[in-house]
């Protein structure tokens, strides 16, 4: 039986030509403010897009890309899987058969996510990748919470204002003082 040892990521889009080894190292090496994965930390850098991200993770680990679009209404429901748990996660359920349950993440990388979902339903779990952004609408959909992404950004914002405050310093023409000013606040 032939193991097949698997690239850590960071080789994989160093390898596809995507990224530079220069800018990786200088990711790999700028400390980190949020336990995001690498490829996660590549997106939001503006260092490549998720689309090119999940076609090189695919093509490399030989795992397909779903469009989660075909299985919004098809999808699997499991009374141990809660919103709160796939949204947590960052997965969602496409298939149960024998036993094995497939799911779209949109970091294979992440073992703990499977992990989580095999203790959770007692079943194997296999992988497919999909769009983060599809997965949280996908899921939003199942529990009939759809919030879009930009819902979702708004509900962040909200929560975010609550903290705000700003002491009176006389400096009226700070900008945010104006803003806040003006939207009653």
């Amino acid at each position: 039986m032939t193991v097949k040892t698997i690239k850590p990521l960071s080789e994989i889009v160093v390898d596809s030509g995507k990224i530079s080894r220069e800018k990786l190292e200088k990711v790999l090496t700028t400390p980190m403010a949020t336990t995001e994965g690498l490829g996660q930390r590549l997106v939001n850098l503006g260092l490549i897009s998720e689309t090119s991200l999940l076609e090189i993770m695919s093509e490399y680990l030989q795992i397909p890309v779903v469009p989660l679009k075909e299985f919004a209404h098809q999808t699997v429901m499991l009374d141990s899987l809660s919103e709160k748990f796939m949204r947590h996660y960052r997965f969602v359920p496409l298939t149960l058969e024998n036993n094995v349950l497939t799911i779209a993440v949109s970091d294979p990388y992440d073992i703990y996510t499977v992990d989580a979902v095999r203790l959770a339903t007692n079943c194997e779990v296999k992988v497919n990748l999909a769009r983060e952004e599809e997965i949280l609408d996908t899921v939003g959909k199942l529990f009939n919470t759809d919030t879009s992404s930009m819902g979702r950004i708004i509900e962040d914002i909200g929560k975010d204002a609550d903290e705000l405050s700003f002491e009176d310093d006389g400096d009226v023409d700070h900008p945010f003082k104006r803003c806040a000013g003006a939207a009653g606040g």
